[in-house]
Order: structure tokens, then sequence, then C-alpha cells
């Protein structure tokens, strides 16, 4: 039956012309979908197209469709339509507690497109670890010799003025934060955040995370992006993960890194975020730093923490509330080359290490097509990031060394507990016990 102006009727529930379902949120109910979206028509474009399917394989990283459109004199104007929204409650069903995310679907259940794009995602941040820094540190050398020179010469005077800004807070992009590549980094291992007690915005924390693994997947997956929810499941709270200070003198890669909120695990840059005036601020710190990274032996959970007390003497002096966080499977996306303590090749990484900062890890993973050979593409090993209870910590200005080991002692107990309590629903045996060195 013809309705207002001549065009047929359809179901409530019918998406209008031009509208792919395909490209509908997964889970959106019917009863959602719009209405008059003849609005601005959609070029018909057959399923064997090549330029459809190049905009459906670029539609997961950029969460955005590309559709080809017309209206009124070509773009100008939208044709007059109606248009009815008719909404329903939807629920995606992530609680406050427990796990942050909905599993992904099993990977036998997943496209091979999907698989592609979780590859992706692993890949670059592998890559963006290990080459970004030097790349662009021998980039801008560089171009000081040839007829780009100029490029470098603002550049290096830009990061002069801005020197200060990583010890100051840094540059937080939230739009960095909630790409959708993050999303695929998540899903390929996958990675989870747990919650085990509320932390109420109402105070500040330092919160220890463990292992250090080869390149903090899990960390930088759940506390320095959304791919797992974790301002909707931490309310209030604005997580800093402090890195080595060296990193922020890389040109380029220091301004992509304070992005994601990074801060130099530094005295000046850490005393400086918990002494805002609005609270909720939360430091993550790898304890154990680039010596654990060492011990990132599959199937095994040494954490560098007996001599470690620096975090627990900043958490006195800001009166900081300590959280104990824990991150099973982090060692067992890599495999890793250990050398035996007190071996020359042992005794030669502890030397670059306390010249560079960081630690020459040998390690591989899989091919990047080839599931049997040798590559940079991290094993598919899924990372369950724990975090515990908070422990309440007194502010003392000039903390003694009584009220440190006190709390350190604290603070042991509790992470062993968290390790305890969790280990076996994340697939770690029974038997396994953490040891501290």
């Amino acid at each position: 039956m013809p309705g207002r102006g001549g065009g047929e009727r359809r179901h409530p529930r019918t998406p209008g012309p031009g509208v792919s379902r395909a490209l509908l949120p997964r889970g959106l109910p019917d009863a959602c979908l719009l209405q008059g979206e003849r609005a601005l028509p959609a070029v018909p474009e057959p399923a064997g197209l090549v330029l459809r399917r190049a905009k459906e394989a670029l539609h997961p990283l950029l969460s955005v469709a590309l559709p080809l459109f017309l209206g009124r004199r070509g773009l100008q104007l939208p044709f007059r339509a109606p248009i009815r929204t008719v909404g329903s409650c939807w629920k995606r069903g992530a609680s406050t507690m427990g796990v942050a995310t909905a599993p992904p679907p099993p990977t036998t259940s997943k496209t091979l497109q999907k698989q592609y794009l979780e590859a992706v995602g692993a890949y670059q941040y592998v890559l963006t670890f290990l080459f970004m820094g030097p790349f662009f540190s021998l980039l801008v050398f560089v171009l000081l010799f040839t007829s780009l020179w100029t490029f470098s010469v603002v550049y290096l005077v830009w990061l002069y003025v801005d020197w200060d800004t990583p010890n100051q807070g840094g540059r937080r992009s939230e739009w960095i934060r909630n790409q959708a590549i993050w999303r695929q980094l998540r899903d390929y291992y996958p990675v989870k955040l747990v919650k085990t007690a509320e932390l109420p915005p109402d105070q500040n924390y330092v919160l220890g995370a463990h292992p250090h693994g080869i390149m903090c997947t899990g960390f930088l997956c759940n506390f320095s992006t959304e791919s797992n929810g974790f301002s909707q499941l931490f309310p209030g709270l604005r997580p800093r993960l402090a890195v080595l200070a060296g990193l922020f003198y890389l040109p380029v890669y220091r301004d992509y890194i304070m992005s994601f909120g990074l801060c130099p695990v530094s005295r000046q840059s850490l005393d400086f975020i918990l002494s805002q005036p609005q609270l909720g601020q939360a430091v993550v710190i790898m304890v154990g730093g680039a010596h654990e990274a060492l011990y990132s032996v599959p199937g095994e959970h040494c954490l560098t923490l007996q001599k470690r007390k620096g975090f627990v003497r900043l958490a006195l002096r800001h009166g900081a509330s300590l959280v104990p966080v824990y991150s099973f499977g982090e060692n067992d996306i890599f495999r890793l080359k250990a050398f035996a303590t007190g071996s020359w090749q042992h005794w030669c990484q502890l030397t670059f290490k306390k010249l560079m900062g960081f630690s020459p890890c040998i390690f591989w993973g899989r091919g990047l097509f080839s599931a049997t050979s040798w590559g940079l593409l991290p094993f598919a090993a899924p990372i369950t990031t724990v975090v515990g209870r908070p422990i309440p910590v007194p502010q003392r200005l000039r903390p003694t060394e009584e009220e440190v080991n006190h709390y350190h002692a604290l603070y042991m107990k509790a992470l062993e507990q968290l390790f305890e309590e969790h280990k076996e629903s994340c697939g770690v045996p029974a038997s396994t016990c953490l040891t501290f060195i």
C-alpha cells in the first residue's frame, strides 16, 4: 500500500534502502534501526565489486562505514524524507565486578578477515615498540644533511621547548586510546581485565604491575587504552602507566607514547601526578622493570621485588593506597632465551642494562604467515590482568625504613594471595608458586 509521498511502506524494523546490515553494530536490536534513510540514497554496490570489498575490509579498523551517496544537486542538499527513530533498551552485559568485557568468539568461529585484523593489531604494536623510536631518531638526524633540514630544525626547537612536558603530566589523547586497532590487539590473545574490589575515585593509588614480560602488552592494553573499558570498570580513575624515562628522549616516539597517558618512571614525574588537586590518580608501575624482563620465561612466575621498595616510599609520601596487579599469561606470548645466572652472557645483559636502562632480551614469536616458523608475531596466549584489593597507606612526608619495610611486606603478601586466588582460573597449574628475587 503506498504511503505518504508515494513511497512503499516498510516494516518499522526493516532498514532503509542503501543501509547495509553488515555495517551496523553487532547485537544491535532491529528496533533501533532508522526509518527514512532515503534522505541520502546510497549508490548501489554489487557484492563482488572491488571498491565494496575494500570498504568492508577498512570498516573494522576505522569503525565507520564509507558509503557512496548522492543528494539533491549532487552532495549539496539531502532529499526531504521523514526520519523516525525507534529505540529499545540494550545492555552489552558488562558488570562492575569481574571480567571487564565479554570474551571474543573462539578462533575457530572467527572469519579470516577477523583473524587478519587481529594479527595486524598485534604485529603493529610489536613493530612500534621495537622500531618506532630508533627510526624517527635516525630520520631526524639524516634529514639535517638534506634539503629537508628545516623539518628537523623545527622539530628540534619544538623538542627543546616541550622538554619538560612528560614530567608534567604529558598530553593524553582519548582519540588515540579509543582507536579500533586496540580492540583487535585485545582479541588476538585475548586480553582481559578483572576487577576484584572497588577503587573509589576519592583517593590516589599506586598500582604495582607484575610481571614485566617482554613488552608489557597486557598492561598497555588495559591501562593505556580503552579496549577493555577501564573507565567504565573503574569510574573516576585516571591511569598513568610509568615507563623508562629514556623513551621520552626519542623524537616523535615521545609524543606518541604520551598520547596514551604514559609518563616517565621518575620521582619528579610521579610526584607531580600524585600531587594534583584532583583525586583519582592511578600510577601504574612495572616494579620489576627491565631486570625482570630477563626472567620472562613461559610458564614461570619469577618477580624482581624483594629489594624494590621505591614504589612503597612513593605511596607513603602521598598517602596513596597500594594495589597489587598481576597479569597472567604476560610471559607466554614470546619465547625467551634465558642464560644461567653467573654466565658471561647473563653478565653482558646486566652490564648493558646498567648502561642503557633496558635489557637486551633474546626472544622470538611465530611467523606472520606460518605458525611453525620463527618471527616477531606474538603467540596467541590468553592474558588476564587481575587488579587486587587496595592496601590503605598513611601519608608520611619522610617515611622511616621500618614503615617502608612494613608496607612492603604487606604488599608482597597481598600479591602472593592474589596470585594464589586466581592462578587456576587463569590456566596456571595449582602446584605453581610465585617466586621473589
